[in-house]
C-alpha cells in the first residue's frame, strides 16, 4: 500500500522549516551587532584628535614618525622586530598562505612565546584557511595564542561574510596602569577615556587612580565579538565630558 503525506503537510513542514533557519540567520547577526554612536559636540576638530583616537580603541600621540617600506622590505623588518620583542606580539591578518615567508612568520612567533613573552594570533577564517595545519600547531604548541576570526561554525552562519580585513602587528604594546598615571596632561578638559577589558584585576590600581582624580565611570558589558568571552568595556569621563553627560 503506498502512503503519501498531505501536500498541506508537506507545505507547513517547509514553512516551518524556512521560518527556524531565517530566525537563525537573524539571531546570529543581531548577536555580532555594530556600535552606534551620535555625539553633539562645538569643539574644533583638534582638540577632539584625543577623544577620536580613544573611540577607536588607538593613541594620538605627538612626535609620531612612517616609514614607508617596500615589497619585501616590510617582511624583512616585521620579522627582526617580532624577534626583538620584550613583553608581547599582537599578530593580526586576513592572508596567510602556507609556504616559505609563512613558516618564517610562524617561527618567529614560536620563538618568542617559547621565550615567555605573550604572543596573540588573529587570523581570518576564509583568508587564512590555508596557513596550514602544521604552523598553526607550531605556533600553538610553542605558546601562542591563536584564534580564527568567524570560523564556519552554526552560531557564525549570519556574519560569514563578515571578514577581519586588518594587517597590524603590535610589538611590546602599552602599559595600560601606567598610561592611566600619564595621560591626564594630554587629556582635554571634556577628553574621555575609553578602556577595554576594565574587568581585568590588573586594570584596578589605574582605575582607581582616575577614580580619585574625579572621573566618572560608564561600563558596558556583554560578550566579546571573536570568541564570546564576557568582557566589559568603560568609558570614563568628568562632567566636563563631550559627550555632555
Amino acid at each position: 500500500m503506498n502512503h503519501s503525506i498531505p501536500v498541506s503537510i508537506f507545505t507547513t513542514a517547509v514553512f516551518v522549516g524556512v521560518v527556524f533557519l531565517l530566525s537563525i540567520v537573524i539571531w546570529s547577526i543581531r548577536r555580532h551587532r555594530d556600535p552606534k554612536l551620535h555625539i553633539d559636540c562645538d569643539s574644533p576638530i583638534d582638540e577632539l584628535i584625543p577623544s577620536l583616537a580613544g573611540l577607536t580603541l588607538s593613541t594620538a600621540v605627538a612626535g609620531n614618525s612612517v616609514e614607508v617600506l617596500e615589497n619585501g622590505a616590510f617582511y624583512e623588518v616585521l620579522l627582526q622586530r617580532i624577534r626583538s620583542a620584550q613583553k608581547s606580539v599582537h599578530f593580526e591578518t586576513f592572508l596567510w598562505k602556507e609556504g616559505v615567508l609563512g613558516q618564517r612568520v610562524a617561527d618567529a612567533l614560536s620563538e618568542r612565546a617559547r621565550a615567555g613573552k605573550q604572543v596573540r594570533v588573529l587570523l581570518d577564517a576564509t583568508g587564512s584557511k590555508k596557513v596550514g595545519k602544521a604552523a598553526t600547531r607550531q605556533m600553538e604548541e610553542a605558546g601562542c595564542r591563536v584564534v580564527f576570526f568567524h570560523e564556519k561554525a552554526f552560531r557564525n552562519i549570519g556574519v560569514l561574510n563578515d571578514r577581519d580585513h586588518r594587517k597590524l602587528v603590535v610589538i611590546d604594546g602599552r602599559d595600560r596602569v601606567n598610561c592611566a598615571y600619564r595621560c591626564l596632561d594630554a587629556l582635554t578638559d571634556d577628553g574621555v577615556i575609553v578602556w577595554d577589558d576594565s574587568q581585568r584585576r590588573r586594570y584596578r590600581p589605574g582605575l582607581d587612580f582616575l577614580a580619585e582624580k574625579g572621573f566618572r565611570r560608564l561600563r558596558f558589558t556583554g560578550l566579546g565579538p571573536i570568541v564570546g568571552n564576557p568582557g566589559e568595556t568603560s568609558v570614563l569621563y568628568r562632567p566636563s565630558n563631550c559627550f555632555g553627560i
